[in-house]
């Protein structure tokens, strides 16, 4: 899965092939601002002061900069390997089975838990940011564990969805609509879970 540097993701409910990927109502399109977000090799490590207007209480705060320390004291301890930096079925062309990755103007490289947690983010949680239990999700757990690294995988894996749920919070600020409370927004709602002690949708790759 790893040679040369490079991975491949397993994936693939059946499906008839798809010539168009119109983004689901309700996720976030990172093509907002992807001119002004400059690629690193890990991602961008975060503000952890207060979160904008999420109402985040001061424990909340706390973990999150205990799971963002957790992630970068980890990185540079494992193999990295590049990873598509958006990896969800949105940007997947199918036939009854996956025959194309599309979009890679994300491309990061760094550990495999950077595709692996927004992997299983996709499979696990619904478009209005609740957790879902379905066959994909739990192949895409399967997946993740079989991949994850076996000692510092769940710190990654936390890290990362972290940091992919504050960038996505800050593309959800840019488009504030005042008819809504941050807490209410998808990105919200998956940090509030992600801080929660069971890691939220992650929960099964944390224990």
């Amino acid at each position: 899965m790893r040679n040369s540097g490079t991975r491949s993701a397993d994936c693939g409910p059946a499906s008839t092939s798809r010539t168009t990927r119109a983004r689901p109502s309700g996720r976030t399109s990172r093509r907002t601002g992807a001119s002004s977000r400059p690629r690193s090799a890990t991602p961008p490590q975060p503000q952890t002061g207060p979160l904008p207007r999420s109402g985040c209480p001061a424990p909340g705060r706390s973990r999150l900069h205990a799971v963002v320390e957790g992630y970068f004291r980890a990185a540079p301890l494992v193999e990295q390997c590049v990873n598509h930096g958006d990896l969800a079925l949105m940007n997947a062309l199918w036939d009854g089975e996956v025959t194309a990755v599309l979009d890679f103007e994300f491309a990061v490289l760094g550990p495999v838990e950077i595709d692996l947690c927004r992997l299983v983010c996709e499979a696990r949680v619904s478009d209005d940011g609740r957790r879902v239990d379905s066959e994909a999700g739990a192949a895409a757990l399967e997946i993740a564990a079989r991949h994850m690294h076996p000692v510092h995988g769940p710190a990654l894996i936390h890290g990362a969805a972290i940091l992919d749920q504050l960038r996505d919070l800050d593309i959800w600020l840019a488009q504030d609509s005042p008819d809504e409370r941050a807490e209410d927004w998808r990105p919200g709602r998956l940090l509030t879970a992600l801080l929660d002690a069971d890691g939220g949708y992650l929960a099964p790759l944390l224990g």
